[in-house]
């Protein structure tokens, strides 16, 4: 699989470290709950999910993806906001898997950008700036660069 050329700042990787970890906390409830248990529509939408229905290897895909970006913040040796290529390798499951989850914290980031839960020194050391209008477009533009597919219409 060839690298996903994304553009990026240090801010934004750790936007999509911190979707991972969600998807990682995700993933581990839905094994609590049973959801990697035998029962054919369970495996049928975790190998639709993660390509397979073993929790293990669905566990290794999106860990995968986090040690990437930890690697890419580790070696991150310029000015926080200056965005610079930074390759992604991810196969047809971890691109929207990452997608998703940069949607679901973009949603919860619109709907409580008005709560003042989170101070502006906290914003400012999350995602650079305090401006919501700025946030908001460092999750657009991820969003944008990740595609859409589906790994059901890559078989088609």
């Amino acid at each position: 699989m060839d690298p996903l050329p994304l553009y990026v700042n240090q801010y934004q990787l750790k936007l999509m470290q911190n979707c991972i970890d969600q998807a990682i906390a995700q993933l581990q409830d839905a094994r609590q709950a049973g959801q990697f248990a035998s029962g054919d529509d369970k495996r049928e939408q975790n190998v639709s999910t993660y390509g397979t229905s073993n929790y293990e290897e669905a566990y290794a895909l999106i860990q995968a993806i986090k040690d990437q970006l930890k690697s890419h913040l580790e070696a991150w040796n310029s000015d926080p906001n200056d965005p610079k290529p930074v390759p992604l390798a991810l196969n047809s499951y971890q691109a929207p898997l990452l997608r998703t989850y940069i949607v679901h914290q973009m949603n919860s980031f619109n709907s409580s950008k008005n709560d003042e839960l989170q101070t502006s020194s906290d914003k400012q050391q999350q995602y650079g700036t305090t401006h919501p209008d700025e946030i908001a477009h460092m999750f657009e533009n991820l969003i944008e660069q990740l595609p859409e597919f589906s790994p059901q219409e890559d078989s088609d």
